[in-house]
């Protein structure tokens, strides 16, 4: 007998709802449910639920805030096959600090998006004091090499400062003591690429500088 799935449940206090249903139920059953969550915060509870991969990821990002979040889940009619899950979510009054890049940045807000083997992260905008930053990126899992993570922040109005400096990796610091800049950063633009295991690469190949 077919089943039909409409419940509404709480994640501590914040409302969660699942509907869904099953399609002719045993080996060849088609499943799909619908879960939609909002003000998720992305914690410790939230990270201990992630697998060792995408926990990684958001580790070298140090991404919290929450997440206004709709999750499918569905397999496919037929026998042998496998749930598939795909999120889209908005975050919003995020922070994130790159371990690699560690410029904190606040009010943070953007799109997540899983498609059941890698992630990608758009429209992000958040602050540095009063300088405005803008990324996207990837999180890359179905290439079959270790987990990927690219991503490009552009950098607007940011002051010259030593919060900057220290977020550096090594060789750029050096090249900051030998030219000790100042002013305001009017644009730049920081690509990072980290794969799982291995140090990350920070270029910077687009700066801006006025005084």
């Amino acid at each position: 007998k077919d089943l039909e799935i409409d419940i509404l449940g709480y994640v501590g206090s914040r409302p969660i709802s699942l509907k869904g249903f099953v399609r002719n139920p045993g080996p060849e059953a088609w499943l799909k449910f619908e879960i939609d969550v909002e003000d998720l915060p992305l914690d410790e509870a939230f990270y201990a639920a992630c697998n060792d991969s995408l926990k990684a990821t958001l580790n070298s990002m140090n991404l919290g805030g929450l997440v206004d979040g709709h999750v499918t889940i569905e397999r496919a009619p037929g026998p042998g096959q496998k749930m598939r899950p795909t999120l889209t979510g908005w975050l919003k009054n995020g922070t994130m600090a790159f371990e690699s890049f560690p410029y904190r940045v606040n009010e943070l807000s953007g799109r997540l998006d899983f498609d059941g083997q890698d992630w990608s992260f758009t429209e992000l905008q958040g602050v540095h004091r009063d300088a405005n930053l803008n990324a996207e990126g990837s999180y890359v899992t179905s290439t079959g090499l270790p987990g990927e993570l690219n991503l490009t922040v552009t950098t607007e109005n940011a002051a010259i400062a030593e919060s900057l400096r220290q977020s550096m990796p090594p060789n750029l610091q050096e090249l900051w003591e030998e030219f000790s800049p100042s002013g305001t950063i009017s644009r730049s633009v920081t690509k990072a690429y980290w794969r799982k295991g291995q140090p990350a690469r920070i270029t910077l190949p687009e700066l801006t500088v006025t005084n």
